[in-house]
């Protein structure tokens, strides 16, 4: 082993740009092993945070649910807004299916960040023995006219050592990483395997679940005939205007005593003219109801009359007490 001297000299030549020894091959190896150790790094991160990347997957099912209950509830279309949701629960139920196993996977891979440690420990020993190995290379080259040749032999042995040395622990080490690397794969295909298997078994779970939607389109379409149908009970509004009048029953009383007419008659102060009815009572008070009771109607094409006579002056008076609550 050279000297602290030697080592400091040998430090500035290479510092200085000093030619030194180089294997290709262990480089290539060197380089494809720096990439697989950040692969198996990266690989573990992936399959750790896998919930972080989905969980904003979690959050649009969610947000759309809620929006469609929105839009849709009680209404005719809602019993397919209602599987459509329940289809998004499924799917969040193959997602979590999903993160179990990744869990698994990870816990699989603790240690291969081990793999390759004894690899590096030892390419650390095979800088040293290559500098020493450089230092006695360069130093033969430089005292080979020395006549000195006791010197020259002590170096040379010197010199075979330090490239035995050399030799041997970078063959050493080129097998210890080319089976690291292979201990590497050995390990992670199992789990690689897993994951592809769990992840072709959550998207065909999703597009399972969601094949039952494909003729959506055709259900919507199916009950926008419904709706427009006027037999049947499928209703979106059902509106009348009277339901909440609470003098409707009076209304209803009232234009019993009625006729439709297609002339608008105004009424007399004093008296209305006698006049047969031309409707029987029975429809009078369908016609009414057809115009969803609507007093105001009632008033503008209806004559009230009377059969025996002028209406006595009280009933009169009644009867404009009862227009004058509505105007």
């Amino acid at each position: 082993m050279p000297n602290f001297w030697s080592r400091g000299l040998q430090y500035l030549e290479e510092k200085f740009g000093a030619e030194i020894t180089k294997d290709k091959d262990l480089e290539k190896m060197l380089i494809k092993i720096d990439k697989i150790e950040k692969g198996f790094a990266s690989f573990r991160t992936v399959i750790q945070n896998f919930n972080s990347y989905f969980e904003n997957f979690s959050t649009f099912f969610a947000d759309l649910s809620n929006a469609l209950e929105l839009i849709y509830s009680n209404t005719p279309y809602y019993s397919i807004i209602e599987e459509f949701i329940v289809k998004q629960q499924i799917i969040n139920i193959h997602i979590e299916d999903m993160s179990k196993l990744l869990n698994q996977l990870y816990s699989r891979s603790s240690e291969w960040d081990k793999i390759f440690t004894e690899g590096k420990n030892q390419l650390e020993e095979r800088e040293e023995k290559r500098k020493v190995y450089d230092h006695y290379e360069k130093k033969l080259l430089k005292i080979k006219d020395i006549k000195d040749k006791k010197y020259i032999e002590r170096n040379e042995e010197k010199y075979t050592k330090a490239a035995s040395e050399y030799v041997e622990i970078s063959e050493k080490i080129y097998n210890k990483l080319k089976n690291s690397m292979k201990l590497g794969w050995e390990l992670t295909n199992p789990v690689v395997s897993d994951l592809i298997l769990g992840e072709v078994k959550m998207f065909e779970g999703i597009n399972s679940t969601l094949s039952y939607f494909k003729d959506n389109i055709k259900r919507f379409n199916e009950i926008d005939i419904s709706i427009s149908n006027p037999d049947s009970k499928m209703k979106i509004f059902n509106y009348d205007p009277v339901k909440y009048i609470k003098g409707k029953e009076l209304i209803k009383k009232v234009s019993v005593h009625r006729t439709m007419t297609s002339t608008n008659t105004g009424l007399d102060n004093k008296h209305l003219r006698p006049r047969w009815s031309i409707y029987s009572k029975k429809e009078i008070i369908t016609k009414v109801e057809d115009k969803n009771n609507n007093f105001d109607n009632i008033l503008l094409h209806s004559r009230l009359t009377n059969s025996f006579g002028k209406i006595p002056d009280e009933k009169f008076k009644e009867f404009k007490d009862i227009e004058d609550d509505f105007s």
